[in-house]
């Protein structure tokens, strides 16, 4: 066992004396000799967890969040592809794990602070909103067809493409256009706790993903249970926005957090009502969608007017 510091004997020296001996330093204290609990350790600064987490927390002494001079100066540029590379650097079980909380609301959970904000994304938020322009158009159109065929012999299907062009076309303005305007009113009204412009994209972004098995369900032609699937995702997903983004818009005045809520949740509203009416309307009487009426069939039976005017268009003139 090591010696304590009771167990070395000091000598009484005489410092007036001519002749002054100083007693030999006794080097066995905090010698190791198996017992480590009575050894005596000499620590520098700094060379504790306490200290060592400190410093990496202050920056140390390269500068904030450790990072040196040369690693500064090899960032990528704004403008350069290499700079965006890091926001599609996202592995599967992430973007599962943020695509079921966008509809799952929580109370008291913040879908930026707890998830997206440490490593926001455009990988997840991109393919949601690519894959719903494609299904909300197909599906949009296979409900058509089926309108159509329960029409009778009258009319004939004809696929509509401008459901591609209307749909990417809403879909990415409200993903692109939304968050901007809220970060920008945000910076404007000069909110403390103000997010980033990158965290709305990727929030509004997963947020839509709900409507992706909505869209294909909506197929089904009953107009009750269109209208439950759209209001049931619009109040799930919106409760989701509404959780996420009032901690946020809360931070400053009253007014302009209350009123900003109500305008997200006015355009998610407005978004997923007008899908409803634009790609499944269900008619009354049959025959297609508003959006895109059937074309008539002609007849097998042709006038003579008609067969008169073909044969003078196919006879070549002079």
């Amino acid at each position: 066992m090591a010696r304590s510091f009771k167990d070395v004997e000091y000598t009484k020296v005489d410092l007036n004396s001519p002749h002054k001996e100083f007693p030999a330093r006794d080097t066995s204290v905090g010698l190791d000799d198996g017992d480590e609990d009575d050894d005596v350790h000499y620590d520098r600064p700094g060379s504790t967890a306490g200290d060592r987490a400190k410093l990496i927390r202050d920056g140390g002494a390269d500068g904030e969040d450790g990072e040196t001079t040369e690693e500064a100066a090899k960032k990528p540029s704004v403008l350069s592809m290499a700079y965006y590379q890091q926001f599609f650097d996202v592995d599967t079980n992430q973007v599962g794990k943020r695509i079921l909380s966008s509809f799952v609301p929580r109370p008291n959970r913040n879908l930026v602070s707890d998830d997206i904000r440490h490593s926001p994304d455009l990988y997840g938020p991109f393919w949601v909103c690519t894959t719903l322009v494609f299904v909300t158009a197909i599906a949009g159109n296979l409900a058509d067809y089926f309108q159509t065929s329960a029409a009778g012999g009258n009319y004939v299907w004809v696929y509509d493409f401008r459901k591609v062009t209307f749909a990417a076309t809403a879909i990415y303005l409200y993903w692109w256009l939304v968050p901007l305007l809220l970060w920008a009113v945000t910076w404007w009204r000069q909110v403390p706790e103000k997010y980033a412009y990158l965290e709305l994209l990727c929030l509004y972004g997963y947020s839509l993903s709900i409507y992706i098995p909505v869209s294909v369900l909506c197929v089904i032609q009953l107009a009750a249970v269109q209208w439950a699937l759209i209001l049931l995702a619009m109040a799930l997903s919106g409760t989701v926005l509404a959780l996420s983004l009032w901690p946020s818009v809360s931070s400053g005045e009253r007014r302009t957090a209350v009123g900003l809520l109500t305008a997200a949740m006015l355009l998610h509203a407005a978004l997923a009502v007008g899908f409803k009416l634009y790609f499944f309307h269900v008619t009354s009487g049959g025959g297609g969608s508003a959006s895109s009426p059937a074309t008539p069939a002609y007849s097998g039976r042709t006038s003579a007017t008609t067969r008169a005017a073909a044969t003078t268009r196919k006879t070549p003139s002079g």
